[in-house]
């Protein structure tokens, strides 16, 4: 994909999506997000989207099972 295609990119393009709210701390005196705050909010939102799913990952996989032999 290129830059351009990237920067076109809207919402709507992605399947899963969160809004968080920031803290206090999270932010320095300018008004910036400190950057360990972006490794938690990702963080964050995979686990929400991993207990959203779960049994949608889990339960129907298409994966056959092996173990019988």
């Amino acid at each position: 994909m290129s830059l351009s295609e990237l920067r076109k990119r809207q919402r709507e393009d992605y399947k899963f999506y969160l809004e968080y709210r920031t803290r206090w701390s999270d932010n320095d005196m300018y008004d910036h997000m400190n950057n360990s705050v972006y490794y938690f909010l990702f963080d964050s939102i995979v686990n929400s989207y991993l207990i959203k799913h779960w049994y949608e990952i889990c339960c129907h996989s298409t994966i056959p099972d092996t173990s019988a032999g």
